[in-house]
């Protein structure tokens, strides 16, 4: 409560300032597009193969970048592999502008009982949306459900990314929207809290401005590797045997 109600106070002493910024960021802003390629890929190794697939908003479809191969859920693969020696098999399920409702509608596959492993990237735009907190929570554990219902494999959300160093937000647009993406990241670990093999995973503090596009906003290819072996360290610590 506490937590929603400084958040409130922020927007509401920034909102003449804030509210005209996001309307011309949202007019002007560079749109970069999907990333071409194929949605899928594997990284050869010894052993048996770990199978990951990724669903989620614009990052898992890979804007920022050309080629899905240097996307989100080929860099996890690519790391995972590298650091294990594993063979590792991505795909992934994504689309720019995906809110969490549209995850759920649209971007579920229907074979999820093939995964070792189910990631995924959402939040950026039900921050920017301003979906509320309760909603927020409810979608998550209903996305868990619906995941659930095909597979018992471990489950990772990716933390919140660090808006407040995304430079196309002008200030202090970009500390309003910072401090939102705070509160949904912090609502996101209270709506996970309990369930069985679901766990938050925490990649970056920072968001270096090499570690971004061309549009200030998504992951450059270098950003993506960055994240892509962070997550693999956490998926072996917290998931494989």
């Amino acid at each position: 409560m506490w937590r929603s109600l400084r958040f409130w106070l922020h927007f509401g002493a920034l909102m003449p300032v804030a509210v005209p910024q996001a309307l011309h960021t949202k007019r002007t802003a560079l749109r970069l597009p999907e990333a071409e390629g194929p949605q899928h890929g594997a990284f050869a190794g010894e052993g048996v193969p770990w199978r990951l697939v990724v669903i989620g908003e614009s990052t898992v479809a890979g804007v920022g970048v050309a080629q899905q191969a240097e996307g989100l859920a080929a860099g996890v693969a690519k790391a995972f592999s590298v650091q294990t020696g594993r063979p590792a098999h991505w795909r992934a399920h994504g689309r720019n502008g995906a809110r969490i409702r549209d995850v759920r509608r649209d971007l579920l596959p229907d074979d999820l009982h093939q995964a070792d492993m189910v990631l995924v990237g959402i939040g950026v735009n039900d921050t920017t949306g301003f979906s509320s907190q309760r909603h927020w929570r409810e979608q998550l554990r209903h996305l868990v459900a619906d995941i659930r219902r095909q597979t018992q494999a471990p489950i990772g959300f990716l933390a919140l990314p660090p808006m407040h160093h995304f430079t196309a937000l002008p200030q202090p647009l970009r500390s309003v929207i910072g401090h939102r993406a705070g509160l949904m990241d912090h609502n996101l670990r209270r709506a996970l809290a309990g369930l069985p093999g679901c766990r938050v995973l925490d990649y970056a503090s920072d968001m270096h401005p090499r570690y971004l596009a061309a549009d200030g906003y998504h992951p450059s290819a270098e950003g993506y590797t960055a994240i892509g072996e962070a997550v693999a360290l956490h998926l072996q610590s917290r998931f494989t045997p």
